[in-house]
């Protein structure tokens, strides 16, 4: 039998004979995997929320003309924002992509 590794804990999964191949070792990885996903998946939503505010007090700063200081720090937080979206968007496609992930 072929194993791969969990996605969680990297500990060797089976490989079944027929069926879907595992993507977790136990129940227990499989449900922090789903608590990982749903966690992830609030922060994500909540990280698009600031960046979307953001993006609107940037636009009425703009309109405003209320200086260039507003302008640059809001959009240095953006940024940050953007990497922190980026970050969660990816462990979120490592814990639910199809493929074998290599435990990180």
């Amino acid at each position: 039998m072929a194993t791969s590794a969990c996605r969680v804990c990297g500990l060797a999964t089976p490989k079944p004979l027929t069926g879907r191949p595992r993507v977790y070792c136990s129940t227990g990885s499989r449900r922090a995997a789903e608590y990982d996903i749903r966690r992830l998946s609030r922060r994500l939503e909540s990280v698009e929320r600031k960046r979307d505010d953001l993006e609107l007090a940037i636009a009425i700063q703009e309109h405003e003309s209320r200086g260039e200081w507003h302008a640059q720090r809001n959009a240095a937080m953006a940024a940050a924002l953007d990497g922190q979206l980026e970050r969660f968007r990816e462990r979120l496609r490592l814990l639910l992509d199809d493929v074998e992930v290599a435990a990180s």
